[in-house]
């Protein structure tokens, strides 16, 4: 069976392990009891992935591997045992012929964003962040569009000094007139204002140490953080307010957002792949659906670029602009807009419009 690429998933919540595995019996199973199971099982083959068609013609196929590791398990156990398992993950891809591995969630922050990984392989390697964040500001200011119409974004990035906040704060810079960053670095942040500066002289940039500061007057806010501390008061945001978290963990949660009818979450990067895409297994999307990260190692085997792209956190907005466009000419498109796994209607989206003063 064709392999042209391999990609490491793992399970993001323990409540979707049974329906992943169409397991009755394991929905009788202490969540605790599950998590300490899955935890002693190797990675292995989860399911192969058929009908990515291009538009060019051209097709890809490929297997995920899976990792059983829930999200808090890769963040309390040792580094080491981490990307032992991740490593041990890659090898299965690899003999299953896949000439490039990507890696999913909480796996493209293991071993120095991938490139441990690469160097034990000695294979290309892409943690897919360069497609999640040009699919992330895709989606964003498509649902930010639809609610202010022409009124003026004010954006805020949140993480600015990071590789995934900076390369948005880069992108976003000649589409806007003001912007906040935030960021822990000081000196870094204070650089990268001066980029953006020098780059686009009419642009308004205000630099913020607080986060509750920053967000007050935006209307567009990105969150790129990887602080599982660091959470986002909806109270203070203005009414009408767009928000796209790519944060690992997730740093606005459900139930804070549900307090305000007047402020949208989007989720970033859920991409529908071209031709028939089964991906045949379940991790929270559906059939036909990926993640922008997963998508991204699909484009890369269809461009025939076996190459390392997103990796070791070093994200450019050139690159981004390229896996973008390789996307677009091989039929990658977005899917409908979606909150916190739930589709964004357009009642959703009239009333958050209704909301802007």
């Amino acid at each position: 069976m064709r392999s042209d690429f391999g990609f490491i998933i793992h399970p993001v919540d323990v409540n979707l392990i049974p329906p992943a595995f169409a397991e009755t019996k394991l929905y009788a199973k202490r969540p605790e009891l599950l998590e300490k199971i899955f935890e002693w099982l190797p990675p292995f083959k989860c399911s192969h992935v058929s009908g990515v068609r291009s538009k060019t013609g051209d097709e890809t196929e490929g297997d995920l591997i899976y990792v059983p590791y829930l999200p808090q398990q890769i963040m309390s156990l040792p580094s080491q045992v981490v990307l032992d398992r991740v490593i041990e993950a890659g090898r299965v891809a690899k003999k299953l012929g896949s000439r490039i591995l990507g890696l999913g969630a909480y796996a493209a922050f293991v071993g120095r964003r991938g490139v441990q990984i690469q160097e034990a392989l000695d294979m290309p390697v892409t943690t897919g962040s360069a497609y999640t964040v040009g699919s992330a500001i895709r989606a964003s200011s498509w649902v930010a569009e639809e609610i202010f119409g022409h009124r003026e974004m004010i954006v805020a990035v949140i993480g600015a000094t990071g590789g995934l906040g900076g390369a948005i704060a880069r992108i976003l810079a000649s589409k806007v007139r003001r912007m906040a960053l935030v960021g822990r670095q000081q000196t870094r942040l204070k650089m990268l204002e001066e980029d953006l500066l020098r780059a686009h002289a009419s642009l308004q940039i205000r630099v913020f140490n607080q986060v509750e500061e920053a967000v007050k007057h935006a209307n567009l806010i990105f969150v790129s953080t990887n602080s599982p501390d660091l959470k986002i008061d909806v109270r203070s945001l203005m009414p009408g307010t767009v928000i796209c978290d790519i944060s690992v963990p997730h740093n606005v949660d459900e139930a804070s957002a549900a307090m305000r009818k007047d402020v949208l979450v989007v989720d970033g990067g859920v991409i529908r792949p071209p031709g028939d895409c089964r991906l045949n297994f379940y991790f929270g999307l559906p059939e036909g659906l990926a993640f922008a990260c997963m998508a991204e190692t699909m484009i890369l085997a269809l461009e025939n670029r076996f190459e390392s792209y997103s990796l070791g956190g070093n994200l450019t907005a050139e690159k981004v602009d390229e896996i973008l466009g390789w996307g677009d000419r091989h039929g990658f498109r977005l899917a409908e807009p979606r909150s916190f796994g739930k589709t964004i209607t357009p009642a959703d989206i009239k009333r958050v419009r209704e909301s802007v003063n």
